[in-house]
């Protein structure tokens, strides 16, 4: 009768091995399997202490021992369990930092590329200005300013400027400066396909 108590006592603890495993077996169960082993040992414990109870005795510690193993890993993986939630919980915060940066560089972009346009639109009405302020001088008063200026800044000008006074002006210019600027303006200007 004891040796099938002691065999059905090893089938539930490896069976509870096995389901600990697998995370299966929860404290209650463990708590349960505890309580047989100490009611196992109680019934032993008022027999005669004859060669088998005491083999039995050591068989019910390495059980108790193995069961509390058992509960000392459990913990070990709930701890585990706690550092993976952290973990994970601290990783969700920097996920959502580093959106509110996307969003926040997101719109810095844009303002800069809006105080870009501003600037460029701005840039280009004082070159539309001074375009028409030539214009309206004498060719020969205009070629020596213009021919003094950054070369940019006189193919942007004459760029806004019609096409009759800006060859008024060139040729007022001084000859090489004049063939410096036709040639870069022709670069600019995109060539006509056939």
């Amino acid at each position: 009768m004891k040796k099938v108590a002691f065999i059905f006592l090893l089938f539930l603890l490896f069976t509870g091995l096995l389901l600990f495993k697998k995370g299966l077996l929860t404290q209650d169960r463990i708590n349960y399997l505890r309580e047989r082993i100490l009611h196992f040992r109680e019934g032993s414990q008022k027999e005669n202490f004859s060669q088998e109870g005491i083999k039995v005795s050591e068989e019910e510690k390495m059980i108790t021992q193995i069961l509390e193993e058992l509960e000392k890993e459990r913990e070990n993986i709930f701890k585990e369990k706690e550092r993976i939630n952290k973990l994970e919980e601290r990783l969700k915060l920097q996920e959502k930092e580093l959106k509110e940066k996307a969003n926040e560089l997101s719109l810095l972009r844009k303002e800069i590329q809006d105080y870009l346009k501003k600037g460029e639109a701005e840039r280009m009405a004082k070159i539309k200005w001074l375009a028409q302020v030539y214009e309206q001088m004498r060719v020969e008063e205009v070629a020596p300013i213009i021919q003094n200026l950054e070369d940019e800044l006189i193919i942007e000008v004459l760029s806004q400027m019609d096409e009759r006074q800006v060859a008024k002006i060139l040729g007022a210019m001084d000859v090489k400066k004049a063939a410096e600027l036709a040639q870069k303006i022709g670069e600019k200007m995109p060539g006509e396909k056939k």
